[in-house]
């Protein structure tokens, strides 16, 4: 029989494990954990799961290893595949982003990915693109465009793909989150509208802009109508 005293020390044990690993990452490390890196979980695995059972660390290994190297091979080709297609992709000649069709892109990788992930899409427009063609000229309205782009770069996660769709309008598909944080990852819409109201130092003057931004989420939208919905919600 198990002794209780036994099975309680390694229910604390696990929960200690647990709550221990959690508090010690970074919100970065917790994002990647979230994006399935699979050897991330390495350590707390084993270190639960010894302290739940009688086996050892090396039936542990026995085990598991195999499982997550297979994950991991498809996890690496996965982003191979997306890092050359990025590459691929051609580029706007002045903000040096993706076309539209990486929005595509994204759009369909995202749809290949669980079904307890999701994405989210935005178009973001510059206002007052006429005033700022007459007032700065061609070459200022293009240093503008390309300012707009490092600050959306900025203000987006690294894997979230933004592109330069027309004029002074962009789009972003972001990154698929679990389903339940999709309402926390909207909250990037005001982060990028203060980034985009900073003022801009350039020629001797200060330039002030605004971005009005169209969102679409599958609340009520089909994946491959995303980018149409969030476009339309611009308008």
């Amino acid at each position: 029989p198990i002794d209780p005293g036994v099975s309680r020390r390694r229910s604390n044990h696990a929960n200690w494990a647990i709550g221990s690993f959690n508090r010690s990452l970074r919100p970065r490390q917790r994002d990647s954990i979230l994006r399935a890196e699979p050897f991330a979980l390495l350590p707390l695995f084993f270190v639960t799961v010894g302290a739940l059972s009688d086996r050892s660390i090396a039936e542990l290994i026995g085990i598991v290893l195999p499982l997550l190297l297979a994950i991991d091979v498809v996890a690496t080709s996965r982003s191979r595949m997306a890092r050359r297609q990025e590459v691929n992709q051609p580029k706007d000649p002045i903000t040096r982003l993706p076309q539209r069709e990486a929005l595509d892109v994204a759009v369909t990788q995202a749809a290949d990915t669980s079904p307890q992930l999701t994405t989210a899409c935005m178009f973001i427009r510059l206002d007052g693109q006429n005033e700022l063609l007459e007032r700065w000229g061609a070459s200022g309205r293009d240093e503008i465009l390309r300012r707009t782009a490092e600050r959306l770069r900025t203000a987006l996660r690294s894997d979230d793909t933004v592109a330069r769709v027309e004029d002074g309008t962009f789009g972003v598909v972001l990154r698929p989150v679990l389903i339940e944080r999709l309402d926390d990852v909207l909250s990037l819409t005001e982060r990028l509208s203060r980034a985009l109201a900073e003022p801009m130092y350039f020629g001797g003057g200060i330039v002030h802009t605004s971005a009005s931004i169209g969102v679409a989420t599958p609340e009520t939208l089909e994946l491959d109508e995303l980018l149409a919905g969030a476009e339309a919600a611009l308008s």
